[in-house]
């Protein structure tokens, strides 16, 4: 065969047992492979251990073992793998898809979880990556939207400072006006205007027009891999209307998808509307209709440009983690496990744009991988102080223990305050407010080595002769 000679880049290794002649590199939770052979050349398509060579080293799927059914179609199975076969096709995942159900809790260790499996809970009946709405995510989604949501009342203090201004202007400032100039009697007739003035500055300061009150709550959650400026962002939007109000959502994105998020809060709606999805220069979904008094929520899903990436450096000493993107991340803690099966954490609170911080581990319990810091944080603690933003501790509790941490793999959560710009929504809402879940993964650790089938194809073909029935013929490849 006519062959190359492959150099590797720094990120880059060869396979082991392949002579130096396969080469990888992860991307993602993916891989890139490149051989210093053509891999479709005849001699190599012959050769009666290409099928295993291709299954095992080329696609790094699970041992098989092939055996005889009957005396026309052997069949094979995989060896030490009990889950769906339908996993090992893509190793992509998403959290809001693949997380499984919300009583689902995975094995967290994952030391025997093939590479390609981890982080995802899928049968046959669902697509690997596909749309969601009944998973473990979007519904501790929907459970923090439905706390947080409706309109913001204003607080105590507002209300006394609002009444004193206002009875400082209509007595006092009101007398010592038209006393000034000679005419106290007009006092009287000024007092229905000051009224009126002050209840306009009220509704406006509280940002509630009366009649048509409308408030925005939005929980994102912003997947990311280290070193890559664009995410997978996902949002749960719930709109809330004091009159029956159609709404238009804009995004910036043209190939963003939305949707009604077919949770508990749109299911108890008793009117079903047609909301319509259009993809030009930009996506539109249009007719989403909200009724009086009540809120509905809405799922899309988007990439994002982050501007700049996230990424860990100076892995061989003390790590850090690069934030050059144009977020300022909030709460952030990183998890790890050590290639000895360790669980580590690190907590770092604050990481501003184009900033570092050293990540100083410390062990983690394994049966409950959680940072104490978020216990103190505002939006991750137990019993949250205020409802201004979607409570994230079980979000959090849901990345920290259904998601699997293979040794070598680090991952970091924080979260984002207010949203994400790149969606419009119309008609004009007064209360806006949100906070984006960010979940990155900085680092997979390495592939386990590729191993042989137990036996080869053609240990359990039959090799066809002269007299023999063409339809027992199987072609070993």
């Amino acid at each position: 065969l006519a062959g190359i000679t492959l150099k590797l880049q720094s990120s880059g290794r060869f396979i082991e047992g392949t002579g130096k002649l396969v080469a990888e590199r992860r991307v993602g939770r993916g891989r890139i492979t490149v051989s210093a052979f053509p891999i479709e050349a005849r001699p190599l398509v012959s050769w009666v251990g290409y099928d295993g060579f291709f299954n095992g080293c080329l696609m790094r799927k699970p041992v098989r073992a092939f055996k005889k059914l009957d005396a026309v179609q052997p069949i094979w199975e995989f060896i030490d793998f009990d889950m769906d076969p339908v996993l090992l096709h893509s190793a992509m995942r998403f959290f809001v898809r693949d997380t499984g159900p919300k009583t689902a809790k995975r094995i967290h260790t994952g030391d025997q979880i093939p590479w390609q499996v981890a982080q995802a809970e899928s049968s046959p009946t669902d697509n690997i990556a596909g749309w969601n709405d009944a998973n473990a995510v979007t519904m501790e989604a929907e459970d923090s939207l439905t706390i947080a949501s409706g309109i913001t009342v204003p607080n105590r203090r507002f209300v006394w400072k609002s009444l004193g201004i206002y009875l400082m202007i209509l007595v006092p400032l009101n007398w010592a006006f038209f006393r000034l100039i000679r005419r106290v009697e007009w006092a009287w007739l000024a007092i229905p205007v000051i009224s009126l003035l002050g209840a306009w500055w009220i509704v406006h300061a509280a940002q509630l027009n009366i009649g048509f009150a409308r408030s925005r709550t939005e929980l994102a959650i912003l997947e990311l891999h280290a070193d890559y400026r664009h995410a997978h962002l996902s949002r749960f939007i719930s709109l809330y209307t004091s009159l029956s109000t159609p709404f238009e959502l804009t995004f910036e994105q043209d190939h963003a998808v939305a949707q009604p998020f077919a949770g508990k809060t749109n299911a108890r709606i008793d009117q079903h509307h047609t909301v319509e999805l259009q993809n030009g220069s930009k996506t539109t979904l249009s007719g989403f209709q909200v009724n009086s008094n009540s809120t509905a929520m809405i799922h899309s899903e988007e990439f994002t440009d982050l501007g700049g990436v996230l990424s860990v450096a100076n892995e061989s000493s003390i790590p850090e983690l690069r934030n050059l993107s144009r977020h300022l991340l909030q709460g952030v803690g990183v998890i790890r496990r050590t290639e000895d099966g360790l669980l580590e954490g690190a907590w770092i609170g604050r990481l501003q744009p184009q900033q570092s911080e050293r990540l100083k581990f410390h062990a983690l319990d394994v049966d409950a991988p959680w940072l104490e810091p978020w216990d103190r944080q505002p939006l991750s603690r137990k019993a949250p102080t205020s409802l201004t933003d979607p409570p994230l501790r079980n979000l959090i509790r849901t990345a920290c223990h259904n998601l699997i941490l293979r040794p070598g793999d680090m991952r970091f959560i924080g979260w984002i305050k207010g949203t994400i710009s790149g969606l419009e929504i119309t008609p004009k809402i007064s209360q806006i407010r949100g906070v984006t879940l960010v979940l990155g993964h900085l680092k997979y650790g390495p592939i386990p080595i590729p191993q042989p089938d137990k036996n080869l194809l053609a240990d359990v073909t039959v090799s066809p002769s002269l007299d023999s029935d063409p339809q027992l013929e199987t072609n070993p490849q």
